[in-house]
């Protein structure tokens, strides 16, 4: 027990560590927020993990996410018939299905999209931002405009969270950018939360919306963290605002099919960015394989990847036999997306259940190369005049997402060490 926490502090250190090296500006770190944020990350982890209500919350959701994913198959059924979900025609062979996954999970989204929008145009889910926000500016130090966009991403994907300050984005500091843009990699969008559901049930069967939703609110002052670390705030913060600026639906009706289009949207990026991910990082494995075998293996860049990644992989407190196959997890999502790594990870049954849990948490995040060049150019076209600072930003930001994801992996590894009820799915 005592081994678990010291290792877990060892992996917090060892993480703050490393956005240290890469800090642009070390004199400049402030090590009491740092502190501060730390132990804010561990009792937001322990209230969401402990108190009933929350528990209770996220198995209703879960129970949610299920009966609207059985309602999508209904829909995709009927639409495309046995290729959306529906009865097959023929007889599959066994070790065979018929599963595909853009016409039977993916088009969830859509449906979540309509939903989220129903929410913001009833109030509800600016409601929470505001009120979320106003706490960090007033706990954290941050600014009103930069806690909105922090809360945001809560339920917003990178896009969609910058819009909500569009009118006071030219106004933020260097730091508060590169803290927008860690924000936006170590979270996820709400629109893509039940699909971590669809694509995790083999080994989570009652679903995994607790995990996912604790891992982008505790993440919010390890971004702050680690952003403070590797780009510490040299300018005065000004843009303390926390209204939110949004286009608004006129009704209700408005609002759904504003959601639907917005979800379609999502679907078919969804879509491309996986084809092209999976193609790009298979072309150059062709490449790769030419070269002479590492140990028996074929090179690879998942494997090269995960070679660098293994000694994280221990310091987020997974056991060494079991680094590798963590760190080749881990390389997937950041070659191509964390949809791919969750659908390898359902597929491990013998893995141990806290390694499960932790790989759950620390992959839990859109950092990943593709990501960094649809950041790019979602920044770069609300911001024309920061573009610098932004293309620079690229790569470090996405560094710095993997970091909060993987402290995410370790807080949480620790704490079910140390028989936290850790939610029971």
């Amino acid at each position: 027990m005592i081994q678990s926490v010291l290792h877990g502090i060892l992996g917090l250190l060892g993480f703050c560590l490393l956005a240290f090296i890469f800090s642009e500006n070390k004199r400049a770190i402030k090590w009491k927020p740092v502190g501060y944020g730390l132990i804010a990350q561990v009792i937001i982890a322990l209230i969401l993990f402990y108190v009933p209500l929350f528990s209770l919350a996220f198995a209703k959701m879960n129970e949610v996410i299920i009966a609207l994913q059985q309602s999508v198959i209904e829909a995709t059924s009927t639409v495309f018939g046995y290729i959306g979900g529906g009865p097959s025609p023929f007889e599959v062979k066994p070790g065979g299905n018929t599963f595909i996954l853009a016409l039977q999970a993916l088009p969830m989204v859509i449906v979540i999209g309509a939903i989220g929008a129903i929410l913001t145009y009833w109030g509800i889910i600016p409601f929470i931002i505001r009120h979320i926000s106003k706490a960090l500016h007033r706990f954290a130090g941050i600014g009103g405009a930069l806690g909105t966009v922090l809360s945001a991403n809560i339920f917003l994907g990178f896009p969609e969270a910058q819009l909500t300050i569009r009118g006071y984005l030219k106004h933020l500091t260097r730091s508060e950018i590169f803290t927008m843009m860690t924000m936006g990699l170590a979270a996820v969008a709400g629109t893509v939360m039940g699909l971590y559901v669809i694509f995790l049930q083999p080994i989570f069967p009652n679903g995994v919306i607790g995990y996912v939703i604790t891992s982008v609110v505790m993440g919010i002052p390890a971004v702050i963290t680690i952003s403070r670390i590797m780009v510490p705030e040299t300018e005065t913060v000004t843009t303390n605002q926390t209204d939110l600026t949004h286009e608004s639906a006129s009704s209700t009706m408005d609002a759904l099919t504003q959601g639907i289009f917005e979800g379609g949207k999502t679907l078919m990026a969804i879509i491309i960015m996986m084809l092209a991910a999976l193609a790009l990082v298979s072309f150059i494995n062709h490449g790769l394989a030419l070269l002479p075998h590492i140990y028996g293996h074929t090179v690879s860049v998942q494997l090269l990847l995960s070679y660098l990644l293994v000694p994280f992989m221990w310091l987020m407190g997974i056991p060494w036999e079991h680094a590798q196959m963590a760190a080749e997890l881990m390389a997937t999502k950041l070659a191509t997306n964390e949809l791919i790594a969750y659908s390898q990870l359902a597929t491990m049954h013998h893995l141990d259940p806290r390694v499960q849990i932790v790989m759950v948490f620390a992959m839990c995040g859109f950092a990943n190369f593709g990501s960094i060049g649809s950041m790019l150019g979602s920044f770069t076209s609300l911001m024309p005049e920061k573009r610098k600072i932004i293309v620079n930003f690229g790569f470090k930001a996405m560094l710095a997402g993997t970091i909060v994801t993987c402290m995410n992996g370790t807080v949480v590894g620790a704490l079910y060490s140390l028989g936290v009820p850790i939610i029971h799915n």
